[in-house]
């Protein structure tokens, strides 16, 4: 299985459970994220099982998401992009 074929499966697995697009998509992306930070699990013949485990966490920590910890997740993301356009905007 290629990882095109994981990620979209992944996506769907994440969108039916949170029901909302753009969050699934995010989800999907920190899931990738996750596994890839992680390489000795990448040797290991369960991927699809270990990306759905991790998934599964990122779910259940959106659902239970109040609003205001989404406001400040969203400022602290923000925030953080525009720290790594400085930092990127000063190396050139």
């Amino acid at each position: 299985m290629d990882i095109e074929e994981q990620y979209d499966k992944i996506y769907r697995f994440c969108y039916l459970r949170v029901r909302h697009r753009e969050t699934a998509e995010d989800i999907t992306q920190e899931t990738f994220l996750r596994y890839l930070e992680h390489p000795q699990y990448h040797s290991l013949d369960k991927t699809l099982q270990l990306l759905y485990t991790i998934a599964v966490s990122y779910t259940h920590l959106r659902a239970h998401e109040t609003p205001e910890h989404l406001v400040c997740r969203l400022l602290l993301e923000k925030k953080k992009k525009q720290t790594q356009q400085l930092s990127n905007s000063n190396i050139t």
